[in-house]
């Protein structure tokens, strides 16, 4: 009889180590260590997010050691949608995007490229990173350029530095991505006192923020009219979801049969989204969507009639 793999949801544990060096013969204060490790955890929670909303972040202390001050984490990244063999690519996947999150967060007031971010995650355990496909690979420095955008996580960042800049004898921030390796990163105090000061953005104050995103849906339920309604997409391993389409040109070019596609079940679209978000829980929350331009499939432009129908 043939053997069959056991399927289970895929988890991910990422052994990392946060850094605080201290000044020769003084403590942290645990108050503010506490504080920078929550919005150090916040802003992977939303990095893990934006690359994909069906990921669940958890954070586990292991242990510490008090040589300077090292906070040694178990990083668990869950996969709540995808259910696959854990011998297969999605197992060192979650686990690098662990690594590579923890690794942006300290990173933040450097110039840092995706590219970096992969090297530093693939030098940790070639036995894992092994696995993965070159396509894969190509997967990963994309989701780490989606981390490394500027509004990304920008709250939480920030906060891990200002909480570390209370502190006084606190001398640098880094991370190691295992305990007891050296650092793959550090961060003079100079670097991160400038980079806590920085002006909060108006987004942030008023806790609510837009941001556009290239995607690539599926469409399963359109609404045939010239009418500014919700359309129903769906992304590769994200739920479901509705947007509103302003696209006033493709609207007229539905209405007119302008559409160089024919109506049928699977039908691929490549949009301009906007994205309206809320602050709230430690997290950027998702209030409404809408599609701005379709960029695919191809469509007629020229003498359309852009006037809603008359009533």
């Amino acid at each position: 009889m043939a053997s069959t793999s056991t399927i289970e949801p895929v988890r991910a544990e990422a052994p990392i180590s946060i850094y605080f060096g201290l000044e020769q013969g003084k403590s942290a204060n645990l108050e503010i260590i506490a504080e920078a490790a929550i919005s150090w955890v916040g802003a992977i929670r939303e990095m893990a997010h934006i690359v994909d909303p069906s990921l669940n972040v958890s954070v586990e202390i292991l242990d510490g050691d008090r040589s300077s001050l090292w906070i040694n984490t178990l990083t668990n990244l869950e996969s709540k949608l995808e259910r696959v063999d854990r011998g297969g690519e999605e197992f060192p996947r979650l686990w690098a995007l662990a690594k590579g999150f923890a690794f942006i967060v300290v990173a933040t007031p450097l110039a840092v490229t995706s590219e970096d971010v992969w090297r530093a995650v693939s030098h940790d355990d070639q036995a894992v990173v092994g696995k993965l496909s070159p396509e894969a690979e190509k997967q990963l420095i994309a989701d780490f350029e989606k981390a490394l955008r500027h509004d990304v996580a920008r709250p939480q960042k920030q906060q891990f530095y200002r909480s570390a800049e209370k502190d006084t004898s606190i001398t640098e921030v880094g991370v190691a991505v295992s305990p007891k390796k050296p650092l793959a990163l550090s961060i003079k105090r100079d670097r991160f006192v400038a980079y806590a000061s920085s002006g909060v953005t108006q987004e942030n104050t008023e806790n609510t923020r837009k941001r556009t995103e290239t995607v690539e849906v599926t469409l399963v339920s359109p609404v045939l009219e010239n009418v500014e309604r919700s359309w129903r997409f769906i992304r590769a391993g994200f739920p479901e979801f509705g947007a509103v389409m302003r696209d006033k040109a493709f609207l007229a070019a539905v209405e007119h049969g302008g559409v160089h596609i024919e109506l049928r079940k699977g039908i691929q679209m490549l949009l301009e989204m906007e994205f309206r978000e809320k602050f709230e829980n430690n997290l950027w929350v998702t209030l409404e969507r809408s599609v701005l331009q379709v960029l695919r499939p191809t469509y007629d432009r020229g003498e359309l009639d852009f006037s809603p129908p008359a009533t």
